[in-house]
């Protein structure tokens, strides 16, 4: 007997080996299908099995390969639905109301992940009039792999209407709606995102090749945890018998610090002695060091589900133990102490975890793009960002071979106290890296630095967020050339006497200092880099900019702040300008 700890047993989800045909999570009733591009169809089926499919009026055949995968690919097709696909092996498969359409990943952290749930008392009529049968959601739950998985833990499609839109990501369905009520084409999302997570967990090992110290921590990583669980004693003064039960992932146990024994995964249980001297009154510690290689169970708050486990004393008598293993990396498999409390680390964060679990099983399947939400856990770091963003945006596109397909991003919003003098910001900092990736081909983004909120890290308007997306999106992805999607993005400056005229892209129809004001949060500096608020006017549609204090300028800088309160520089259009400077000082 003694404590159970069947929970720990931490397997892989990785290709299951069946005598009938098995698809992917992704590929579900209610799915919709990329179109204009040939459709991939995959899952697993023993090794010879013949395939087949049969999708409007089309036969399609393949065999289950020597690994006991399949795949194939069906004829592009245009928007429409909904179809009825019919798959065949040793077992039959019916899979209904699909839809072809347009599929985007919506991904980041948790702006991304906030749902109309949580937003509703902001747009009540939009939940009423949210009956849009033909957008459709795909939700990943949350999960972390030290490899490539090859499928999703689960996954079910979602047409939006006012019964289900609460559970609808909100900058997805906002994009949508808009995407769909001017092109009536199906639209099919996949949010995969999880909030608080850094880039970095979303980039591929392969990715991360020109990251030594990034790559250097994923490979060190490499499955090895440390569990945790306290340890109610009924009495200290009594040795306890541990008998925990078989698994080919445990390494070691210890007791308050303390190896008292080794695992032997060739038996099927393992019974450790844990002396007297050993117990306390109270904080018992069992700790068990675990080397695991595929996925592991997990909650946000770095703790690994447990079942309930029972402590057996000398007398023989079984004492409930209810509650949750806590987990930490083990960072190194060169530390000397046995139990390393120093931090709690969170695998999510970790290099490559998200992408493993939540980026690697979609890359079968067709996508027209990306939207992108995240930045916020990687706010002061913002040099690594500048090289990360880029790299990860070539990494997916690497993946998926499909091209430049569109990746629109959204930028910081405002947060924290308004600054009554120009100082440094971490986060106009993160903004700047951000505008960095506009480099990339099809890349666009959208600013919001305008809609943001001072206490709430995640503002709830999220209308207007998923509206600039769209807009990005339709000029981008839709041919909507014509269409101005972005607000003013400064290009160049030129000194004149004492004034620094600065010209930009995209200024619409003109530039104007929304609020029929003058221009506010523009700031100058000399060469002692130290900066002062400024003039700014509007003249044929550039930015003239001085100060009385600053005779020689040398730079310029707008809206520099994490909350750039009252910065009102947009194109008549009604699009915001980003922040930007002229310089590179710190």
């Amino acid at each position: 007997m003694g404590i159970t700890l069947a929970a720990i047993a931490l397997g892989s989800l990785g290709m299951p080996l069946a005598a009938h045909i098995k698809l992917p999570a992704l590929v579900g009733d209610g799915m919709v299908l990329q179109r204009s591009v040939p459709i991939p169809i995959w899952g697993w089926a023993a090794p010879s099995e013949q395939i087949t499919i049969v999708f409007n009026k089309k036969t399609y055949t393949t065999t289950g390969g020597s690994d006991g995968t399949w795949s194939l690919k069906m004829d592009a097709q245009e928007a429409g639905g909904p179809y009825t696909m019919k798959l065949k092996g040793e077992n039959k498969i019916s899979i209904q109301d699909i839809m072809i359409g347009d599929v985007w990943l919506c991904s980041g952290q948790s702006n991304m992940g906030v749902r109309m749930s949580d937003i509703h008392n902001k747009y009540p009529q939009d939940i009423i009039a949210s009956n849009y049968p033909y957008i459709r959601q795909l939700t990943i739950g949350k999960d972390v792999g030290y490899t490539p998985q090859h499928n999703l833990r689960a996954g079910e499609w979602v047409a939006a209407s006012p019964y289900t839109i609460f559970s609808f990501g909100a900058v997805g369905f906002y994009f949508a709606r808009d995407i769909y009520n001017k092109y009536k084409v199906p639209i099919g999302l996949i949010n995969s995102s999880w909030g608080g997570t850094r880039i970095e967990a979303w980039i591929s090992a392969e990715g991360l090749k020109d990251f030594p110290a990034l790559e250097a921590r994923r490979k060190d990583l490499s499955g090895k945890l440390w569990l945790r669980k306290e340890i109610a004693v009924p009495d200290p003064t009594k040795a306890l018998t541990i008998d925990c039960s078989y698994s080919a992932n445990l390494d070691s146990v210890f007791f308050n610090g303390k190896l008292i024994g080794k695992l032997d995964s060739t038996l099927k249980n393992n019974r450790f002695l844990v002396p007297a001297a050993l117990l306390k009154a109270k904080d018992n510690m069992l700790a068990i060091h675990v080397t695991h290689t595929g996925q592991i169970d997990w909650t946000e708050t770095g703790v690994v589900y447990g079942k309930d486990m029972v402590v057996v004393t000398a007398a023989g008598t079984a004492i409930a133990q209810p509650g949750d293993w806590f987990y930490q990396s083990a960072l190194s498999s060169e530390k000397k102490d046995p139990f390393p409390y120093a931090r709690i680390l969170f695998v999510q964060d970790e290099p490559a975890a998200l992408y493993n679990a939540m980026i690697a099983p979609l890359l079968p399947a067709a996508i027209k793009g990306v939207l992108w939400y995240q930045g916020e856990s990687n706010v002061g770091k913002d040099q690594a960002y500048r090289e990360l963003f880029p790299a990860m945006i070539k990494d997916w596109r690497t993946k998926w071979n499909l091209g430049d397909f569109p990746f629109l991003f959204v930028q910081l919003a405002n947060f924290n106290a308004a600054v009554a003098e120009p100082k440094s910001s971490d986060w106009a900092a993160l903004r700047e890296a951000q505008r960095v990736a506009l480099k990339q081909p099809n890349t666009g983004m959208a600013v919001i630095h305008d809609i943001g909120e001072a206490q709430n890290i995640h503002p709830t308007n999220k209308r207007d967020v998923g509206k600039r997306l769209a807009l990005a999106a339709q000029n981008i992805t839709y041919g909507d050339t014509e269409l101005e999607y972005s607000g003013p993005d400064y290009k160049s400056m030129r000194v004149a006497r004492n004034k620094i005229i600065l010209s930009f892209d995209h200024i619409g129809s003109g530039l104007v200092a929304r609020g029929g004001t003058g221009l506010k949060y523009f700031a100058i500096a000399g060469a002692d880099q130290v900066f002062v608020w400024a003039n700014a006017s509007i003249e044929n549609d550039e930015i003239v900019v001085w100060s009385d204090q600053i005779s020689a300028p040398v730079a310029v800088r707008y809206a520099w702040a994490d909350n750039p309160e009252g910065c009102n520089l947009y194109n008549r259009e009604g699009l915001p300008a980003s922040s930007f400077r002229t310089d590179n000082w710190k």
